[in-house]
């Protein structure tokens, strides 16, 4: 199975022709037999275009793709053929529609990690504080025992 996308260094389908036809053009320069590229190469390039642009090449083939991509236990996006082993919805082509829910519990997160980490140096700078008060302390004692058995 010809990974058309591959072919012309692409991980996802494009969303637009001009994303798809600039594409084509660097790879095409650098395969291009004149530029030290093969012929063979440069026919790939030229035909994985063809079917890319073409809307019932490109079914037909993604059709095919799919397939072949399911065989060894992939799953591919619907929106831009994006091969992966995890759920092909996650597969970020798109933005994802959150709930208002979603929204609040994601502010809601935001915002207690703030708190959570605002009082976690707050508290770790008392508790360093309580300990340079300690260690303080501790040596005043020992001063004082020091000078009493020399006094």
């Amino acid at each position: 199975m010809i990974n058309h996308l591959a072919t012309l260094g692409l991980s996802r389908l494009p969303s637009s022709a001009e994303e798809l036809q600039s594409a084509y053009r660097s790879k095409a320069r650098s395969t291009h037999p004149d530029n030290g590229g093969s012929s063979e190469k440069f026919v790939a390039v030229r035909a994985a275009y063809d079917t890319l642009r073409d809307p019932v090449k490109l079914q037909s083939w993604a059709a095919e793709y799919r397939a072949h991509c399911e065989r060894q236990g992939l799953t591919v996006c619907n929106r831009c053929l994006t091969a992966s082993r995890k759920e092909a919805r996650n597969c970020g082509c798109a933005p994802s529609e959150q709930t208002r829910a979603d929204q609040v519990r994601d502010a809601v997160a935001d915002e207690l990690t703030d708190f959570v980490v605002r009082v976690t140096s707050r508290v770790g700078d008392r508790v360093a504080d309580l300990a340079v008060d300690l260690v303080d302390q501790g040596v005043k004692k020992i001063k004082n025992r020091v000078t009493k058995r020399r006094g």
